[in-house]
């Protein structure tokens, strides 16, 4: 259809551009506006199914009645009632821009054919895609946007992962390095005590080592306390 309309001047392209833009802009608020309904749906249906099982997956250790869930709960049925109402309004503006829109290529098709032709014209613009095509593009645009999210997050979890292996090797490294210096302050130690004095050491060694495991101390605490009594 465009093709059989005539070339016009920059200025006039521009003003239908815009004109399509409002109308574009308005359907992806009007697709936005669905898409967050059905998702706050999704919810409410989840956890009106089984509110325990939901409060356990998306909060832990939060009960059903605790502010977190029944806060989020409400949050979405307001929502819910808040966009639904939305919806027949962008349903209008829709309507009114597109009749804009028709009215101003009227204007500008007479304007242009009643006057005589000018150097540096431009093709008509575009047309807009019907409403159904544009839908069915934006919700196709979401869910690659959708699913290189979830890539996304998949790779920082991975390297998340990654990164807190490495921690555990170093600490396991650490770890060791304090308990071989442990064992070998008390080998020192020992080497200059009595008979009489080992056997008390050892009393206290094995209180020590009870102590480790229930991690009341660590290696370096002995450590330190070793030296300050050299």
């Amino acid at each position: 259809m465009n093709s059989q309309r005539p070339a016009i001047p920059k200025k006039l392209a521009a003003k239908i551009v815009a004109a399509q833009n409002k109308i574009i802009n308005e359907r992806d608020s009007l697709f936005h506006c669905e898409i967050r309904i059905a998702q706050d749906k999704a919810r409410v249906a989840e956890f009106d199914k089984n509110p325990v099982d939901f409060a356990k997956r998306h909060y832990g250790k939060n009960p059903v009645d605790s502010y977190p869930v029944q806060t989020n709960i409400s949050r979405c049925r307001e929502s819910i009632e808040y966009r639904e109402e939305r919806i027949p309004k962008y349903m209008g503006e829709i309507e009114r821009l597109t009749t804009n829109l028709i009215s101003l290529e009227s204007e500008i098709l007479e304007q242009v054919q009643s006057s005589r032709p000018s150097a540096g014209r431009i093709p008509w613009p575009v047309e807009i895609d019907p409403i159904e095509i544009h839908k069915d593009k934006f919700l196709k645009a979401r869910a690659i946007e959708h699913e290189e999210w979830k890539a996304q997050a998949e790779q920082q979890r991975i390297e998340g992962e990654a990164f807190e292996q490495e921690m555990e090797k170093e600490e396991a490294e650490r770890q060791r390095l304090e308990d071989e210096q442990f064992e070998k302050e008390i080998a020192e130690s020992y080497a200059q005590m009595t008979d009489e004095e080992r056997r008390k050491t050892k009393e206290q060694h094995q209180k020590i080592v009870q102590l480790l495991k229930e991690g009341k101390i660590t290696a370096m605490d002995i450590i330190e306390h070793l030296k300050k009594r050299n």
